[in-house]
């Protein structure tokens, strides 16, 4: 075997680690993979809640305040938790790989949400990351998804994919550079019949638009 050129045993045996690690798909949890019907009627109800909800899109401290509200829905078993239509299928199809379940809430409330809409068993526990809680920095920071390809790393993976239904957090991924297949799944658009190329990005109207899915 002869060492190529200009590579020296370092960098290539990072090169050699680096293609023998899993590829690890990453969703989002809430409104990605899981519904929670009786939050949008709270929202409707609560006038407060659905100002907040509306700073919580542009705000990231609304944004944690949002969550905080939602973790305590959670945890005293006021909301059900329903699977998102499509969403166990897809997962079906990616569990060749390694599936990671990255999202806002907390450890505990990701969990919940999961097990409830029977998707749990599809996630080492490991796998399940808050990005408070796990990573220590919002999913809004492009900072938070370098953050996540490290701890990804120190388990043999690398991501190659990561949805969510929060555009501000995709394009966070997609300046951070860090993953390269990404896709805002836009719970309005469900009338769209195929992906949109964004910047950066592609906005899809449902899960199974993703072109890792029925390969």
């Amino acid at each position: 075997w002869i060492q190529p050129k200009g590579l020296n045993s370092g960098t290539l045996l990072l090169a050699l680690w680096f293609l023998k690690m899993k590829d690890a798909y990453v969703f989002d949890v809430w409104e990605t993979l899981v519904d929670t019907p009786e939050w949008d009627v709270l929202l409707k109800e609560d006038p407060e809640l659905s100002a907040l909800s509306e700073r919580a899109k542009t705000d990231v401290p609304s944004k944690r305040r949002l969550v905080e509200i939602f973790d305590e829905k959670v945890q005293t078993g006021k909301l059900t938790r329903v699977e998102v239509s499509g969403a166990r299928s897809v997962l079906e199809q990616l569990v060749s790989g390694s599936l990671v379940a990255f999202s806002s809430g907390s450890n505990f409330t990701n969990q919940a949400l999961l097990e409830a809409a029977g998707f749990k068993d599809y996630f080492d526990s490991s796998m399940i990351i808050s990005d408070a809680d796990t990573l220590k920095v919002s999913k809004a920071d492009p900072k938070a998804y370098q953050s996540l390809a490290d701890y990804l790393q120190t388990h043999g993976l690398k991501p190659v994919l990561f949805v969510d239904n929060t555009q501000r957090n995709v394009v966070a991924a997609s300046e951070s550079r860090v993953i390269p297949s990404l896709y805002h799944f836009d719970r309005t658009a469900s009338g769209l019949l195929v992906p949109q190329q964004m910047k950066g990005y592609m906005k899809i109207g449902s899960l199974n638009q993703m072109k890792e899915v029925g390969k």
